[in-house]
């Protein structure tokens, strides 16, 4: 499931920044005027956000085997949202960097919590 709302996510924000062009001068945050796609791209990082504080604390009362993954996955997410939230307000390449490094820590993390799970019989 985290898996797959990365993937989703993943999709919005390259249609944020490949297809969306703010008009000539505007003034960050420009993220107010993209439309449907940026209201589900913030929505998605929300709803990601708010399920991998779940996930850690699944994993901190239930399986301490995968609770390592799901704190480095959860660190992935803060990092995506605080990266996204910044280069949404002040367009930094750094922050769009901290962006997408912070979505690959979380996918390979919750990636290989199902591989770790599904091998381990714990699914």
């Amino acid at each position: 499931m985290a898996v797959g709302l990365l993937s989703v996510e993943f999709v919005a924000g390259m249609l944020l920044l490949t297809l969306f062009r703010a008009p000539q001068g505007t003034e960050p945050p420009f993220w107010s005027a993209t439309g449907i796609t940026g209201a589900i791209h913030g929505l998605l990082g929300l709803a990601i956000l708010i399920g991998s504080i779940f996930i850690v604390v699944n994993a901190a009362r239930r399986n301490r085997i995968l609770l390592s993954r799901a704190v480095l996955g959860f660190l992935g997410v803060v990092a995506s949202v605080v990266g996204g939230l910044a280069f949404g307000s002040i367009h930094g390449s750094v922050w769009l960097f901290t962006m997408s490094v912070g979505f690959i820590v979380a996918l390979l993390s919750y990636g290989s919590m199902y591989a770790v799970a599904k091998a381990n019989g714990l699914e």
